[in-house]
């Protein structure tokens, strides 16, 4: 009867696993599930211990790597197409914590090459622009569905910007308005009997209209209902004052 060796325990072969042990497949296989749990039991402390090492050996890291994709360039592209697709919402949920974490640096990088290119960076979205109308404006309104304070109050400084109003402000500050005013319209919030609630919808009104020289800054700003809004319009408040009263 004839034993295959390399499945006997203790198999008396020149390889061994790790320091002189067995290289049997019962022994191998209990190895490979010890150095299994060991890596999920000391994640955190694996993952220093590599970020420790990588800030000490950065550039020579950086410089082996490199090489490496200078050497199989093609193989590397074809590697990394494959792992986006089959990793897609894990590459992009990585994507967006890096971002998350570099906006700031980010953002000034993109400001700083806009401004060094802004002939050509025009031209470039001049030509997309009319190149895909249609996409852009379906992305418009699925993004203004979802985020409609963020849209509104974009809206409102692209206007005050095309007439040269100075100040801005973010739907942050809409938020903010409205618990000051603890949801109640602001013309009316003062009067008990009159007192609107603003749950059902309100209009962002500026106290001081735009077109009197008022800013579109958030100390500008209150929440009304939109019978109030309308009423009022670009009318100055010492003017309009009292009126529905």
């Amino acid at each position: 009867m004839r034993i295959n060796l390399l499945h006997a325990h203790g198999s008396p072969t020149l390889y061994f696993y790790y320091r002189d042990r067995c290289r049997c497949v019962t022994c191998g296989g209990a190895r490979k599930e010890y150095d299994r749990r060991y890596r999920v039991e000391h994640s955190e402390h694996l993952r220093e211990q590599s970020r420790q090492y990588y800030a000490k050996n950065r550039e020579d890291r950086k410089a082996a790597s490199r090489e490496y994709h200078a050497a199989h360039e093609a193989e590397c592209h074809e590697r990394a197409r494959i792992y986006r697709e089959t990793h897609a919402e894990q590459v992009s949920e990585q994507k967006r914590q890096w971002y998350l974490r570099n906006r700031d640096a980010v953002d000034e990088r993109h400001r700083a090459y806009d401004e060094e290119n802004k002939d050509r960076m025009d031209a470039w979205w001049a030509k997309y622009r009319a190149a895909n109308r249609e996409r852009i404006a379906a992305n418009n309104r699925r993004y203004a569905a979802k985020n409609r304070e963020r849209y509104n109050a974009h809206a409102r400084n692209r206007i005050a910007k095309k007439r040269e109003v100075g100040g801005s402000h973010t739907h942050e500050d809409i938020a903010a308005q409205y618990a000051r005013q603890r949801g109640k319209c602001f013309w009316r919030a003062a009067n008990s009997e009159c007192a609107v609630s603003l749950k059902s919808g309100y209009h962002v009104d500026h106290v001081v209209p735009l077109s009197k020289g008022g800013s579109n800054g958030p100390e500008n700003l209150v929440l009304s209902c939109p019978t109030c809004n309308c009423s009022k319009q670009a009318t100055h408040p010492m003017d309009w004052a009292g009126v529905l009263f």
